[in-house]
């Protein structure tokens, strides 16, 4: 999978003016014939063969196809992709050599060099004054990597069985870094406050996917800030994901609260009206359990008080009501027969059982 990169790199002095070969090339962008009153022009070194502060490398052949990459791709500001950030546009570039001049391992010294036009309009004033006045003159470039190999043994790294050197150390007295080859895209340049390295050197920041924060392994632990300013595709990409996990937590909540809802009305619901427990389940006024059995508990309530109002409404039409509350009509009751004592009773038992006996005593 190709990795994206983005290094720093400066404006070279120019008179700004193009000339009639460089104004053809840059018409070749326009919708009409631009002239050379309405266009300032720059150069810009985006990137070389020089090894730089992370450890890295761009060969000599990825940089000849960068070259061709990078022709017709657009200028912004703190590389926010956003088409009102477009301000210049790459016309030319090219991947030169200087003569005699070699890199720190002893190559010979390739540069990717660039030019790059913007309107002399109202608009961009400011950004040409500055760019004169050498305020305006660190870039950022964002293109795809498509192999990354080790100094020392050559295999990639992140890959099962792959390198397990580390970059920025020597082994056997030689610096361990990565080369970049085969690119197979250019994003764009963009211009930036604060470059990460000096001035005369190369800067980046690459993520590969799925490797978050790869950089941090030389350069320390970030803060909020600098993450969000080197990585903002990756945390953008971390933030939806949680919003998209504490989406879906929330809805799966809310699922087992309304299954615990519905169950607990159907525990209820054995002899109670069917039109309330659907209303209950999913009426305009549906409830939880609770509420549910206040109001099974309330309509049982009503319906004791509206029985207790018939029966009386009844008994009233029967004549009932007439009939006296006292035992028999309110006739006096015959008397009680008096209880017989112990020793009466005990007599009269004994003299049955003579009688069963034959009268023998």
């Amino acid at each position: 999978m190709p990795i994206e990169i983005s290094k720093a790199a400066n404006i070279s002095p120019g008179t700004g003016v193009p000339t009639a070969e460089e104004l053809a090339a840059i018409n070749k962008f326009t919708r009409r014939e631009l002239t050379t009153e309405e266009v300032y022009t720059f150069s810009v070194v985006l990137c070389d063969n020089e090894i730089d502060r992370d450890n890295e490398q761009f060969t000599p052949d990825a940089l000849r196809k960068l070259a061709e990459l990078f022709v017709g791709t657009t200028g912004i500001y703190n590389h926010n992709w956003n088409a009102h950030e477009q301000v210049m546009r790459i016309f030319e570039a090219n991947a030169e050599g200087v003569d005699g001049e070699q890199n720190s391992v002893g190559e010979p010294y390739v540069a990717l060099r660039a030019k790059a036009y913007l309107l002399r309009s109202a608009e961009n004033k400011r950004l040409i004054d500055a760019i004169d006045a050498g305020i305006r003159k660190e870039v950022s470039v964002s293109c795809s990597i498509g192999n990354v190999a080790c100094s020392i043994c050559g295999k990639a790294p992140w890959t099962d069985g792959g390198c397990l050197h580390r970059r920025g150390r020597e082994y056997d007295g030689k610096l361990c870094y990565r080369i970049l080859s085969e690119p197979t895209d250019a994003y764009e340049f963009s211009f930036v406050a604060v470059p990460a390295q000096p001035a005369a050197g190369i800067t980046k920041a690459k993520t590969k996917p799925g490797e978050p924060g790869e950089n941090m392994e030389q350069e320390g632990i970030m803060d909020e800030k600098a993450l969000r300013e080197q990585y903002p595709d990756l945390i953008a990409g971390i933030e939806k994901a949680a919003a998209d996990a504490a989406e879906k937590a929330a809805g799966e909540t809310a699922v087992r609260e309304e299954r615990a809802r519905l169950e607990g009305i159907q525990k209820l619901a054995a002899g109670v009206d069917p039109e309330m427990v659907k209303e209950a389940m999913f009426g305009a006024t549906a409830c939880d359990k609770a509420a549910f059995a206040v109001r099974v508990l309330e309509a049982e309530q009503e319906a004791r008080g509206k029985a207790l109002k018939d029966l009386d409404k009844g008994l009233a039409d029967s004549g009932a009501g007439d009939v006296g509350g006292a035992p028999n009509g309110g006739a006096t009751p015959p008397a009680e027969t008096p209880k017989k004592s112990f020793a009466e009773q005990a007599a009269e038992d004994i003299a049955a059982l003579k009688e069963l006996n034959g009268g023998a005593n």
